[in-house]
């Protein structure tokens, strides 16, 4: 399904957690060509993986909000509006159910649907670029990112006081439902909460982590 589809591209990555080594996909700058039917021809559209992603959600005539799509794509509803936003410039492949709205935001929960009766001038063209975020949101989403990280990592070894490494990774990338962190990023970030000494490496078993009450 389209959401295993983006898991995939965002956790291909080196599982081996003694190696500063990182193999990465950057599915940004990857394109695709989807032939889209419209209602009085088909085109071919280039799009960026998670253009064509967020575009597929809408097949079959549904009409979902840019938060149904990330929980769908397990993509950050951040992503999701970026993505979504580009589609809905020019050329217009979605667009929003209510009439009349403008085009130049997107709120979490208004309904879109594929606009098909839109009429493209040329059977083959490119969807319209991503927009680019300032840095100081894109900071701003990486704090977020790494302090839900942590939180869900506290929490869980709260409750379980011991866990064996490798699990306690898999735990938090399947806590957290409106990003997918990489295996990478959390133990990273498990490993920055032993520096702060909220937890740490169990004394006769180094594979697992204790809890620092």
């Amino acid at each position: 399904d389209l959401g295993r589809m983006y898991r995939l591209m965002t956790h291909l990555d080196n599982a081996d957690t003694k190696s500063e080594r990182k193999l990465e996909w950057i599915h940004s700058q990857g394109t695709v060509v989807i032939s889209v039917q419209f209602a009085k021809n088909t085109c071919d559209i280039t799009l960026k993986v998670t253009q064509a992603l967020v575009l597929l959600s809408f097949a079959n005539g549904a009409q979902m909000s840019a938060k149904d799509v990330a929980l769908i794509l397990g993509m950050d509803i951040y992503e999701v509006q970026r993505n979504a936003l580009s589609l809905m410039k020019k050329p217009p492949i979605l667009v929003k159910v209510t009439e009349g709205e403008g085009n130049e935001e997107l709120k979490e929960d208004e309904l879109l649907k594929f606009n098909k009766q839109f009429t493209p001038k040329k059977n083959r063209f490119k969807a319209a670029q991503l927009p680019v975020y300032p840095q100081a949101v894109l900071n701003m989403l990486k704090l977020e990112r790494e302090q839900a990280i942590e939180g869900n990592a506290v929490q869980l070894m709260k409750t379980k006081r011991t866990m064996k490494y490798n699990e306690l990774v898999n735990s938090v990338i399947s806590q957290i439902t409106n990003f997918h962190p990489s295996s990478y990023d959390v133990r990273q970030r498990v490993e920055d909460l032993m520096t702060k000494a909220y937890l740490k490496r169990n004394d006769k078993d180094r594979s697992s982590v204790d809890y620092v009450a």
